[in-house]
């Protein structure tokens, strides 16, 4: 049971995050669905921007957060209904452009090979669309048939598995970026090494010459 849910104690994020489809579509102006759960939590936003989860999640954020918006923002696009994306596999170039910008890593693929959609996998956020530079990318409309059990839309299970894919893709990415911290941090304890020592090395040259020329100075006094 996803929006069934008791506050007796205090409202959390996990109750927040499980009122939403899970799409990471944007629509609702944060970059995922979690950063959107955190932006309702500490009262940065209200719950009615999420035209994916249309009037279900509505109706369900605006029980749990004590709200009074019934209807969606006018600045929220309406939602066009469920798609999935298709990679037109004849005219891609193989670039993968389109991989990063997937929150689900349901796009596969590697350069100058053909990619394709795990359709399974797809929410049909269309954030992929705009990075092909062939359009090679098209957002397909698709049926559920009656959905699950609480979004006309989407079933129970997609949504859980999108959350899980979601939460894969962002721990991913904040392993990469580590990496890529700890490489730069490397870098620049390399760098200030080879600084030292060529600052050494200088300093035994000249203090070499100087040597040099002292023995030389001597050897013509006499």
């Amino acid at each position: 049971m996803i929006l069934r849910i008791t506050t007796e104690s205090a409202i959390t994020l996990d109750e927040i995050d499980r009122c939403l489809p899970q799409t990471q579509c944007t629509m609702c102006g944060y970059p995922r669905c979690l950063e959107y759960a955190h932006a309702i939590l500490d009262g940065s936003s209200d719950v009615d921007r999420c035209p994916p989860g249309g009037t279900t999640t509505l109706h369900a954020l605006g029980d749990i957060a004590k709200s009074s918006a019934r209807s969606l923002a006018n600045d929220c696009d309406a939602y066009p209904g469920r798609t999935v994306a298709r990679i037109n596999e004849h005219a891609c170039i193989g670039c993968t452009l389109c991989i990063a910008p997937c929150p689900l890593d349901a796009i596969i693929g590697t350069a100058k090979h053909m990619h394709t959609v795990i359709s399974d996998d797809c929410s049909g956020c269309a954030l992929c669309v705009d990075h092909c530079p062939v359009d090679c990318i098209e957002m397909i409309a698709c049926s559920v048939g009656h959905g699950g059990q609480f979004w006309d839309n989407f079933h129970d299970d997609e949504v859980e598995r999108w959350r899980q894919l979601a939460h894969r893709h962002n721990q991913r990415q904040s392993n990469d970026k580590q990496v890529s911290i700890e490489t730069e941090q490397y870098a620049e304890i390399r760098s200030e090494i080879r600084s030292a020592v060529n600052r050494e090395r200088s300093r035994r040259w000249r203090r070499d010459r100087q040597s040099t020329a002292r023995s030389r100075s001597k050897r013509s006094a006499v």
